[in-house]
């Protein structure tokens, strides 16, 4: 059996920090809405340019190199409540400028497809990072 636990607040000691040569209370409690709600559902880190390895991971059960340049596709362990798109997704390409993005097709709860670019038109392979802060469903 799972335990659980069951809390409106987590509290922490408040701690006092120099701000500008000022004295400042640093308070360390936060609502559980904010845990639950405001972490990361999925996060996935890639260091190979091209291939399946994953490094580090949250929830993330697979990448597949879909051969397209710059084309990937992640699966979710846990499925999302809506479309990984419509969520907060964010990223980054390693190397100089590339960008990362969803595909505008093959995005569902369970997976969706990124491409790593270095233009608006032009895919390129490299490493990236990746992290989901939707809900789970």
């Amino acid at each position: 059996m799972a335990g659980k636990i069951v809390a409106d607040t987590f509290e922490g000691t408040d701690s006092i920090e120099i701000v500008s040569g000022a004295s400042v209370t640093i308070p360390t409690s936060v609502a559980s809405k904010y845990v639950v709600n405001g972490t990361l559902k999925a996060w996935a880190g890639s260091i190979d340019a091209t291939g399946t390895t994953i490094n580090n991971s949250l929830n993330v059960s697979s990448k597949t190199d879909e051969g397209t340049t710059g084309l990937f596709t992640y699966a979710l362990i846990g499925a999302a409540e809506e479309e990984m798109d419509r969520s907060a997704l964010s990223g980054i390409g390693g190397g100089n400028g590339r960008y990362i993005r969803t595909a505008n097709t093959a995005t569902t709860t369970t997976a969706f497809q990124l491409k790593v670019h270095v233009s608006n038109t032009v895919g390129e392979d490299g490493p990236h990072t990746w992290m989901f802060a939707g809900e789970l469903a």
